[in-house]
Parts: structure tokens; sequence; C-alpha cells
């Protein structure tokens, strides 16, 4: 990803990050223009929820963070975006896939403007597919990266980039604590919810039926070891917890190293 960052940059040309959802395409983009060259800007661009034109030139309005109110007039409006992207910006546009053929259009609009130096990076899953209705601007994507999934060996090592902290723990350990993290916070193909697991709670949410401390034990070693064995969340269907790693790492990579990194292993890693 960040190969083909920064050959986009050095041609100023155009990138589409693709690949199946809670792969971590977004993380992936972040960590990629974490460090860009001297001279670039990089500015995020969220797509409204019903995307259209006079919408997506608000947002690129509002994202880019211009002085003053916003123009009344769509063409006032194109030339105070198109003047602030005169200098080298990187416009990454996430959720690219919701947009439909007009956004896309006015999008390459600003990229082909005389008068801007900017590199386009449309991530999404799915945002293959919406660059395909658009084929003036599929043509000239200059690298198409799809983000695979994260292979359970590859957690640990990835896990390390995003906190000092976290290069003072075996990688045994780290992939324990991943293994048993993600158990809950997969959500619907995607991790960006990091919810702590409890042995006193079902997996459904509700607290279980009053019974010996050995047998809920018992019930939660099960569950765990279950966990561990296929990869897979709480409900049957959910995608292995490895897909979910990336979107994860950002939101508990900043901070301490829990207390739960404890010499206890996942019994099959």
């Amino acid at each position: 990803m960040a190969e083909a960052a920064g050959q986009a940059m050095a041609v100023q040309g155009a990138v589409c990050v693709f690949g199946d959802p809670g792969r971590g395409k977004t993380v992936a983009v972040r960590m990629a223009l974490h460090a860009v060259p001297p001279g670039w800007k990089v500015t995020w661009v969220p797509v409204p929820v019903r995307p259209s034109v006079a919408g997506m030139r608000r947002a690129v309005f509002d994202a880019l963070a211009l002085p003053g109110r916003f123009p009344h007039t769509s063409a006032r409006a194109d030339a105070v975006v198109a003047g602030a992207l005169g200098e080298a910006r990187v416009l990454v546009v996430d959720e690219a896939q919701r947009l439909p053929v007009p956004c896309l259009e006015y999008l390459q609009s600003l990229w082909d403007h005389p008068g801007t130096r900017i590199t386009l990076v449309l991530c999404g899953a799915g945002s293959e597919r919406a660059l395909a209705r658009l084929p003036q601007l599929a043509s000239r994507i200059g690298a198409w990266q799809e983000v695979p999934r994260l292979a359970a060996t590859e957690a640990a090592a990835a896990m390390t980039g995003f906190h000092p902290l976290w290069r003072t723990v075996p990688a045994s350990d780290l992939t324990w604590w991943l293994c048993s993290r993600l158990r809950a916070a997969l959500v619907h193909g995607s991790g960006r919810r990091l919810v702590t697991p409890r042995a006193d709670v079902h997996e459904n949410g509700r607290h279980p039926p009053a019974v010996g401390n050995g047998a809920t034990a018992g019930a939660a070693s099960a569950r765990s070891q279950r966990f561990c064995r296929d990869r897979r969340g709480a409900v049957d269907g959910d995608p292995p917890a490895t897909t979910a790693v990336m979107s994860v790492l950002v939101n508990i990579g900043r901070g301490q190293v829990p207390p739960e990194l404890l010499s206890k292993r996942c019994p099959t890693t």
C-alpha cells in the first residue's frame, strides 16, 4: 500500500484501494500516508449520507477547512476548491463505493483541472466496481490495490507497528490476546468495535443462569477453545477473526500493554 501511494504521488495519479469489509483498508491507507514527502498534505473527504455532486462539493470544501462561508454558486465553489488544491495534496475518499457516477465525474474534474496538484485515493469495499461504471476514470487508475486478509501469523507483527510498548510483548502473547479480544470485536464483518469479553457473560450479551463458578468458568473455557480452534466469532457465519485485525489495531494500538497479557496461551497457538 505504501509503495502504491508513493508511486501515485510521484506522478500525481490515482489509486483504488479495495477488498472485503473488515480487512483494514482504511487503516492500511492511514498507515501508508502517515509520513508523506515534504510539501504534501493529506485530506480525507467523507462521503455524504446521500451522495450528490452538490454534497461532494461541500464535503471537499469542508475537508479542506477553507476560510469563510461556503460559496452560494457552484462555479465560485469550484474555483475556491481548485485554488486550494493547487498545492501538493493527497485527496482520500473513503467509502467510495457509495459514489454515483456524477460524483465520480466531479472528483475527476478536480483531478483533471490544470491548476490542481492532487493524488486521488478511492477506498472502499466495492470501490473497484463503482469505478467500472465510469470507464474514463477507471482506465486512468495507476494502481488497483487489494487489501487481502491478514494471516494469523502476521497479526502480531502488525501489532508492533502501532506503539513501542507492543514490541516488548512476546509474539505468542499478542496472538493469544488478539484471539480472545477479537472474539467479541467482530460486528457484521467489521472489527471497528472493541469489546472486552467476560467469562460471566453469555455470547448473546446476557448474564448466564446462576450456576457454580466452576461451571461458568468451564463454559467460558469451552467457548474460548472453540473460538481459538476455528478463529470465528460467537455467531455462526462471522468471517475469520483475522479479517478484523487491522480494523481493531487502530483502536488498541495506541494504549498501554493490557493486563490480560499474562502467561496463558490460546490452546491452539
